[in-house]
């Protein structure tokens, strides 16, 4: 893949609609920035490698930040030429907002199809306002519901939230070999698998 994904350090609430998302940056990449799935800078770049800061305004939540993916190009040179493809998702991700007296997280998926949910992962409160997880690979047109079940410090159900989550991707375009025969002047093409 000739992108690379990369979470902010941290996103700041100034006033209404208005965030400051916080990210490093190097100065030989180009990064692409969508907001809520809606690419906002595209290109985007900085004089400098550093800490870098993005101000985001918009319609947005007043209590909650929207959803931040930052990608950035392995090489630039290759920056002109990415198409479609290098950015869709192969992985899905989720942000939610930490609840009072909560004492952990679990995430459970139940795939599409499925009847029961089953366990993803667990994230301990730790005070933060809102927490992100990002889950393994998945398959092309991957459908699913997860469910964050939040807990007190006894196990008891304190809190549910819901997402429902959708991986559809167009084909990649295969990856073609070549070779040239001087006696007979043929060009072949040959399909990589």
């Amino acid at each position: 893949m000739a992108t690379t994904r990369i979470w902010p350090n941290r996103i700041n609430k100034t006033s209404d609609g208005y965030w400051i998302i916080y990210f490093y940056a190097y100065q030989s990449l180009k990064y692409n920035i969508y907001v809520d799935s809606v690419l906002r800078y595209e290109n985007y770049n900085v004089d400098e490698d550093n800490d870098t800061s993005i101000e985001i305004y918009g319609e947005y939540d007043y209590e909650e930040p929207p959803v931040i993916e930052i990608y950035q190009c392995l090489k630039t040179d290759d920056f002109d030429y990415l198409s479609y493809y290098d950015y869709m998702p192969e992985s899905w991700s989720i942000q939610f907002s930490g609840i009072p007296n909560a004492y952990s997280y679990i995430i459970d998926v139940k795939e599409d199809g499925e009847s029961t949910y089953t366990y993803e992962t667990r994230i301990s409160e730790t005070g933060q306002p809102y927490y992100k997880y990002q889950s393994q690979i998945v398959y092309d047109k991957y459908s699913a519901t997860v469910r964050v079940t939040a807990e007190d410090i006894d196990g008891n159900d304190i809190d549910y939230s819901y997402f429902k989550i959708y991986i559809l991707s167009f084909p990649r375009p295969p990856s073609i070999e070549t070779t040239y025969d001087d006696t007979s002047h043929v060009i072949t093409f040959l399909e990589r698998v």
